[in-house]
């Protein structure tokens, strides 16, 4: 690959200005991170208090939450608030210990005064007895151990409109020093809400007795188990649906690598009478409860282990609400009008209509709406090429439903035991793809693949798509895929036959799938992470471009901005031929306006001398139970541009030549960097995510300065990519106390450096 620089492109590089010692200061990594969002939810045409808890926190400069009629206003940031409640814990106690000297000592605050917020002043209201259970919780420095991925606190106040549109929203923050967040959900529906308060491990107090339906809010610590209660009447239908894992799809730290929520239901005698755990697959629990007799009921959430963390949030609705359990066909072509089937609990107008528009990825998600209520969220799928429906009986060889190539059917295992036969001409040589698709639209099916000839011999069976394939267990939120997958080559000209069954012999209207035989051509999806990249204004922002390739393709992808969007400059936008994953820089050179601006990324590649474009997918690369990785999908791909206040030096990639990196001669790239202020000493270039044996040194000539690419010896693989140059400066601020540390405050990244090594 012939590289060119970006040899003419001047990039300012502007820091976000704040003011220490009359100084200017900033960060610009992304370091923002949300864990949780306490209550992740509300009701309509409501407003209340919403907890965000992670780190990097401070400095809120907006909160967006997606879609419309929600807004969120910052009210404050806790630092450490563990510190600030078990110091709370202690004032309380001796104010209530009533003796003059405890009274005294109680005004005594070494962190400062407590927040104004309930975690804090609710501690006031409890009874001795409650107290002591609360603070037990807090009474060991173990328990109270600092968790810097959780311990700050952010408190916004939200106000849902009355006409909401209720669903699922994103919220995240912009912050001035860390960027912009991570999102996380945050859920919009029509039932009254309520949240639980500790101590509520044994008897429910009164304010968690509640009245179907009602949506309550949760959060599950160490060894917690959250109870409250709720009346019934005999013959009533009640769904009970938590949301956990919904809420936060990964936890970073912790095996299992979610909030694995328990639900159990007791009566006023305290007789378990329900319980669930998961609902299928799915880790969060649902179940459907019909009241045996009229009373009190007893509802109690904690995780399967008895774990507990701030981050084990849970939304529990209960009620005669409707619910999903599986939806016939699970898809239809693109700009079709097919009638579809829901199957479920409470379900009024089980037929209903979903959008087959092509919109970015092909398997798109919506619910029901019954009664000014929604249900929970259904997936499917839509499609390029022809359709039809499985026709029973279809159940032997005999009767085997007659397919053609290139065309998907939509079926089901109707029964347990169920098989479904389906034949289609092959020729000699010609390989076909046969692929079912279930398990990835959250269909109950665990499918088994098996091509017979006309002899009835068995040729070629799958049960699970290999996980060959460098994303193929990385993208949303199931971890393993039960769907069955085979390239067939027939062995010679003559009538095939597939049949497709369930590996445990389970059976029903909702075990739906989606039979596609067509012919294996070569195609991509691409992601880009961080959903929103964090760019000074007039400075370049880095993010990562992932590519799943899909049936044997290995070519090169090109990359750029559409003319909407216009203000900013992608550098680097090419992927190599057979690179799975490179850097990218974004970079904004016009006044756009400061904020979260919508951007778009498209792809296009040469497939078999046709030109196929896709849009790139926003994602976050989230971590999993400490080493795994996973792409969770976001609404939309935007870039955060911090305001400015003043401009630093401009910094400029001169002409230089391709820069090819050999072992033992250093590929050179020319700066030019304007004049600095006096607090700046110099600047300092870094290479940022650098592969592996590809190294960097500054060099510096007077008022010139380069940098020297050079690659190891040892190296045994050409790379190909992109290099990433970070910029940054050192100063000392003013101290009062004298004290002069050096503070590096980043400037940006350079625009992206196309190499390949020799």
């Amino acid at each position: 690959m012939y590289v060119t620089n970006r040899s003419s492109f001047l990039i300012y590089l502007v820091v976000l200005m704040g003011f220490f010692g009359g100084y200017a200061h900033a960060q610009i990594t992304q370091t923002t991170h949300i864990a949780y969002v306490y209550p992740a939810g509300g009701q309509t045409g409501t407003s209340f208090d919403v907890v965000l808890g992670g780190k990097g926190l401070q400095k809120v400069e907006s909160i967006r939450i997606s879609g419309s009629g929600v807004q969120a206003s910052f009210v404050e940031h806790i630092a450490n608030y563990k510190r600030k409640l078990q110091e709370q814990l202690r004032v309380v106690k001796q104010q209530k210990s009533g003796s003059a000297k405890q009274l005294e000592k109680s005004k005594e605050r070494k962190f400062g005064p407590a927040p104004e917020h309930e975690i804090y002043s609710r501690l006031e209201e409890l009874s001795a007895r409650e107290f002591q259970q609360v603070a037990i919780k807090f009474q060991t420095k173990e328990k109270v151990q600092r968790n810097r991925e959780l311990d700050e606190l952010v408190i916004l106040r939200v106000n849902i409109d009355p006409d909401a549109r209720p669903g699922m929203r994103e919220l995240r923050l912009l912050t001035r020093g860390g960027g912009a967040s991570n999102p996380l959900r945050f859920m919009v529906n029509t039932l009254p809400e309520a949240r639980e308060y500790e101590p509520n491990d044994l008897k429910s107090p009164q304010e968690s007795h509640m009245q179907t339906p009602f949506i309550m809010n949760g959060q599950v610590m160490p060894g917690d188990e959250d109870r409250f209660s709720f009346d019934a009447i005999k013959g009533q239908q009640l769904v009970i649906h938590v949301k956990a894992r919904e809420l936060v799809p990964y936890l970073a730290d912790a095996v299992p690598g979610w909030f694995q929520a328990v639900v159990a239901v007791h009566d006023s005698k305290g007789n378990e009478v329900a319980y669930a755990d998961d609902f299928l697959f799915n880790p969060d629990p649902a179940l459907f409860f019909e009241v045996p007799e009229t009373g009190i009921y007893h509802i109690t959430i904690r995780d399967s282990i008895y774990r507990g963390r701030e981050d084990f949030v849970y939304r529990v609705a209960v009620g005669e609400i409707p619910f999903v359990t599986g939806i016939f066909p699970l898809g239809s072509q693109i700009n079709t009008d097919p009638n579809v089937t829901a199957y479920g609990w409470n379900l009024v107008a089980p037929e209903f209509r979903f959008s087959t528009a092509e919109q970015g990825s092909s398997v798109k998600r919506g619910v029901l709406r019954s009664n000014d209520m929604i249900s929970n969220y259904v997936h499917y799928e839509v499609g390029q090429l022809p359709e039809s429906m499985e026709k029973e009986s279809n159940d032997s060889m005999d009767a085997a439903q007659k397919v053609d190539l290139q065309s998907t059917t939509n079926g089901r295992v109707d029964r347990p035991g169920d098989v479904d036969f389906y034949r289609f001409q092959a020729s000699e040589g010609q390989v076909i793809k046969i692929l079912i698709t279930a398990r990835r639209l959250y269909s109950p099916v665990d499918s088994l693949l098996r091509i017979f000839d006309a002899d009835g011999q068995v040729l070629a069976w799958n049960d699970d798509k290999s996980p060959a394939g460098n994303l193929t267990d990385r993208t949303g939120m199931l971890t393993h895929t039960a769907d069955s997958e085979l390239d067939f080559t027939a062995p010679g000209s003559g009538t095939y036959f597939v049949q497709v069954s369930d590996t445990q012999n389970k059976g029903g209207p909702t075990y739906a799938y989606r039979l596609t035989l067509s012919k294996p051509e070569p195609d991509y999806e691409l992601y880009v992470t961080p959903s929103a990249i964090t760019i000074p204004a007039g400075s370049g922002g880095a993010a990562r471009l992932h590519v799943k390739r899909i049936n044997g393709f290995t070519g090169p992808i090109d990359i750029k901005l559409p003319g909407k969007s216009t203000g900013f400059q992608l550098s680097g936008g090419r992927i190599p031929a057979g690179s799975d994953s490179v850097p990218i820089v974004l970079s904004n050179r016009r006044n756009v306006g400061m904020g979260l601006v919508p951007l778009d990324l498209l792809a296009s590649a040469q497939i078999n001398g046709e030109t196929v474009t896709r849009k790139a997918i926003p994602a976050d690369d989230i971590t999993q139970a400490f080493i795994t990785h996973h792409l969770v999908e976001a609404d939309q791909l935007s870039a955060f541009v911090i305001r400015n206040f003043r401009k630093l030096p401009s910094v400029r990639l001169d002409d230089s030549k391709s820069t090819v990196l050999f072992a033992v001669k250093p590929a050179q790239v020319s700066l030019s960097v304007g004049k600095l202020p006096e607090m700046i000493s110099g600047l300092i270039f870094e290479l940022e995510e650098a592969p592996e044996g590809v190294f960097m040194e500054t060099k510096r000539d007077g008022d010139s300065t380069r940098l020297e690419f050079t690659s190891s010896e040892t190296l045994e693989t050409r790379l190909e990519g992109n290099l990433v140059v970070g910029v940054s400066f050192e100063f000392i601020p003013k101290s009062k106390n004298g004290k002069k540390k050096p503070r590096k405050i980043s400037m940006g990244v350079l625009p992206a450096i196309p190499y390949r090594t020799q």
